[in-house]
């Protein structure tokens, strides 16, 4: 895994706030222009509404036969309405119609019925037309406001990600494991003291040693920072599973030793199996495993230096075996000391 670094993560969130400011931009344009052809529309039809009312007047006088002003030209008076009516392009036929039926014949009467039949035609489709405006207004609020909202669930979703993602530690693949101080001095002198009690006594005495399987690679994908983080995890498992009596520390990056007096090998390892299968289900997220060796005094190592090295074997076999287990020491004592140069134990 490649860390991004930390102007990287801020760029994410600046694009996708740019990206998302010009959408939506440009469909406030888009908005804009539809809506300005829909007022234009709607101005063309209140026009022609105006008009028709002039030319209702126009047909109704000469309907009632009322008396006109001597040099008054009813005819150019009804195309010249007709002319306004038409000048909005819309309806040609339903115009015509309208036209033709106000227009006084030779005597100079009109047909009001016609009229009437032709107006209500006309009137028909203006309504449909006013109808369709309405709808297609709604329609345009309704997806403009579907986008923006998307735009902005969406501009939020990534937001949220990287605010999420800055929280995170952030450290480079290759940098080691912080440990800071490691418990090598208290166990050896806590070591020595159990072991020369149980020899004098005769009581068992068991060690543990227990691996975090590949923290290596784990440091390298996740950081050294998440590295550390599961150390102290795995710490916190280990340490409440031993009693009072019972010693835990950490001896290096990745390993942590259990110190058991008064518990024989047959019961260490029973623990130590049990401690795995916490540690494991604990940190299944995580993918996690760890190995254990197990040894102990009489059986095994006949002093503190012994018993260590003797756990150390059996982790190394519990490695070579396909790590995520428990394995008990088979090493002979003539063997102990060369099993303490190999693991460097003294």
């Amino acid at each position: 895994m490649i860390h991004s670094t930390d102007a990287n993560r801020l760029t994410q969130p600046r694009i996708a706030t740019a990206l998302c400011l010009a959408v939506l931009l440009a469909v406030g344009s888009a908005t804009g222009l539809l809506w300005q052809r829909l007022a234009a529309s709607t101005v063309a039809q209140l026009d022609m509404q105006r008009a028709l009312v002039s030319l209702d007047s126009l047909v109704l006088q000469q309907a009632r036969g009322d008396s006109v002003a001597p040099g008054t030209d009813v005819r150019a008076q009804v195309s010249e309405v007709v002319g306004t009516i038409r000048a909005g392009g819309r309806f040609p036929s339903a115009v015509d119609g309208v036209a033709l039926a106000a227009t006084p014949d030779a005597a100079g009467t009109v047909d009001a019925a016609a009229y009437l039949q032709a107006r209500a035609a006309l009137e028909s489709d203006v309504i449909a037309a006013a109808s369709t405006t309405e709808a297609q207004r709604v329609m345009i609020l309704a997806s403009s406001a579907g986008i923006a909202g998307i735009l902005v669930v969406t501009l939020a979703g990534v937001l949220l990600a990287d605010a999420r993602r800055r929280r995170r530690p952030v450290a480079s693949p290759a940098a080691p494991v912080t440990s800071g101080s490691f418990d090598n001095a208290a166990l050896h002198h806590d070591l020595d003291v159990a072991a020369r009690r149980a020899i004098d006594t005769g009581s068992p005495l068991a060690a543990v040693m227990v691996e975090v399987d590949h923290l290596d690679v784990y440091a390298q994908t996740q950081g050294a920072a998440a590295a550390e983080a599961l150390l102290a995890e795995v710490s916190e498992i280990v340490e409440g599973a031993v009693r009072t009596s019972d010693g835990a520390y950490r001896c290096d990056e990745s390993t942590f030793v259990l110190m058991l007096p008064d518990t024989d090998c047959l019961a260490a390892v029973r623990l130590a199996e049990r401690l795995r299968e916490s540690i494991v289900r604990s940190l299944l997220s995580e993918g996690v495993t760890v190995s254990a060796g197990v040894a102990g005094i009489p059986t095994g190592a006949r002093a503190a230096t012994d018993l260590l090295a003797a756990a150390a074997a059996a982790l190394a076999d519990a490695t070579r075996q396909g790590r995520n287990q428990v394995r008990r020491s088979a090493v002979p004592a003539d063997e102990l000391a060369a099993a303490r140069e190999n693991v460097g134990l003294h």
